[in-house]
């Protein structure tokens, strides 16, 4: 399988500047997200993707995943992304069942700029 580039397919992020609850306050407490990716033909040419995330606030976000090579880990690493891009200027504790995404983010390898 040859080298591609793995997109969100026509998705624009949700960007939440506060949460709904306290308007534009300070915002003091850990915001829960759980994320989950997963794949349909994993690894192979004709594989069909998606990711989400939900938050202990009740807002969620999903999508599709287009683009090659895509794959059960690709999706789950996207999730999380996802999730993380979401709420940005938040402590966030993410919650996930892939081993290889807390390996990355231990070892700084999906640092946010």
């Amino acid at each position: 399988m040859g080298t591609g580039k793995v997109e969100l397919s026509h998705y624009r992020p949700k960007k939440f500047s506060h949460p709904p609850e306290c308007g534009p306050c300070t915002f003091q407490r850990e915001i829960h997200i759980w994320t989950n990716g997963s794949a349909l033909d994993n690894g192979l040419e004709t594989c069909q993707a998606s990711v989400g995330w939900i938050s202990d606030l009740e807002f969620s976000d999903s999508v599709s995943l287009s683009g090659i090579p895509l794959s059960n880990n690709v999706a789950e690493i996207a999730a999380v992304i996802l999730g993380l891009s979401a709420w940005e200027a938040y402590n966030l504790v993410v919650h996930t069942d892939l081993t290889l995404v807390l390996k990355l983010v231990h070892r700084g390898l999906l640092a946010m700029e």
